[in-house]
This record gives C-alpha cells, structure tokens and sequence, in this order.
C-alpha cells in the first residue's frame, strides 16, 4: 500500500499494529516514510528518532538514515541529504543505496568524477547482493 501511493492506508495499517503492541524499527522507520508521504510532518521525525532507538544493528540505523536522506531531498535540503546518506555508509558501508543516492546529489552539483566513482561502487554492491 505504501508503495503504491496509498500512504494514508499504510498508515492506518501501521497504526494497528503499534496497538497490538508491535514495537522495532523497521515499523517506525516505514511509519516515519509513511508520515512523510501522507504529511502529517509533526509525526515524521519521531518516529524516525524512535526507529533509531529502537535499531538491533549497524544496517537497522543505516536504512533510518537512508530513509531521512528521502525526507530531507524531499523538503529540499540537499545538504541534510548529504548528510544522512553518509551517515547511512558510516552504518552501513555496503549500503548502495546509499552511494547511488550520494552520486545524484554530486551530479546536481556538477562533481562528475565523483559521481562516476560512487555510481561504481553502488553497481559493484548491487550485483554483489544479487549473488547471495
């Protein structure tokens, strides 16, 4: 549903399931997408900063900044973007994701060489994941 460009639905999904008293990270990293997406903004960052909390592992706090990356090129902020894509490698350094993201935002400001380097890496790791 959230995919498919029904925030709204997701939301009320996910909801439900924090009153059936399902509480990790992923949910509230896609409820922080979800607020985002359907803008409600006063709920967007908590629940981004309470899928932080609650991250078992280096990649669960990767995909947190990955996702607030989304957030924040959503709003216009490229620099914030920045910021949290790095933030997400600094979790998660095969994240590529993360690097495909970090090359577009060097290509908007012109850096090709850069770009062209990030974009190596992102292919390099995707067909790596495609492997396993």
């Amino acid at each position: 549903l959230f995919r498919s460009d029904q925030p709204e639905i997701a939301l009320r999904f996910y909801r439900r399931l924090l009153q059936m008293g399902v509480y990790n990270c992923q949910l509230y990293n896609n409820l922080g997408l979800c607020c985002f997406y359907a803008q409600q903004y006063d709920m967007t960052l908590s629940s981004f900063e309470r899928a932080l909390s609650l991250s078992e592992n280096e990649e669960e706090v990767a995909d947190v900044w990955y996702n607030l990356g989304h957030v924040a090129v959503g709003i216009g902020d490229l620099t914030l973007a920045y910021q949290c894509f790095k933030l997400a490698l600094a979790n998660n350094n095969d994240h590529a994701e993360a690097y495909n993201n970090l090359a577009v935002l060097e290509m908007r400001k012109n850096h090709i060489e850069q770009a062209r380097a990030l974009l190596q890496t992102a292919s390099s790791l995707a067909h790596r994941s495609e492997e396993h």
